[in-house]
């Protein structure tokens, strides 16, 4: 009977706050209703970056290959959230986002770049992070920018650590 009580209790106050929620107005810089979900294939077309060249023994900057190094994200909306500005409360999307290279097992949590929860922009703008590769898709123009920020500063002059950025364009699959 305690058991009984306590789950509905519960599943009333769930209810509640997702009523609750669903009746705030939508966040006005934040997506709220959960449009963004979706799986993109992303190509890269230019990279650059600073690489250590062995012979000189000096940091120089450089191209770097794009080729084969395409990665698809895959964004489902996890929960809604209620946000505050001043004392107006809001509505917003949290998103689970994965990103994975095509034939590969690996599957990367992209997550939040302030440990939070992941919330798009209106405009579809995501801003994420593996924690060795900072991400940022846009999938309004559907373009991403991929961001590897180690390397140099460690203090190890070796070839192969090499910070870099990787900009390129996307495709809903």
């Amino acid at each position: 009977m305690i058991e009984r009580t306590l789950v509905t209790t519960l599943a009333a106050i769930f209810a509640f706050s997702t009523v609750a929620q669903e009746s705030l107005p939508p966040h006005p810089y934040y997506e709220a209703e959960g449009k963004h979900e979706g799986v993109f294939l992303c190509v890269p077309e230019l990279s650059g970056g600073i690489r250590f060249d062995e012979f000189s023994k000096r940091w120089t900057y450089g191209g770097f290959r794009t080729d084969g190094k395409s990665f698809v994200f895959k964004i489902t909306p996890s929960r809604l959230m209620e946000l505050e500005i001043g004392a107006t409360r809001y509505r917003a999307m949290a998103y689970d986002m994965t990103v994975s290279r095509p034939g590969e097992n690996r599957v990367d949590n992209c997550r939040s770049m302030t440990g939070g929860a992941l919330l798009t922009y209106e405009n579809g703008l995501f801003e994420c992070t593996t924690g060795f590769l900072d991400y940022k898709l846009n999938i309004g123009p559907m373009r991403f920018m991929e961001v590897y920020s180690h390397g140099y500063i460690d203090g190890r002059d070796q070839a192969g650590n090499t910070p870099s950025i990787s900009v390129g364009k996307c495709s809903r699959i």
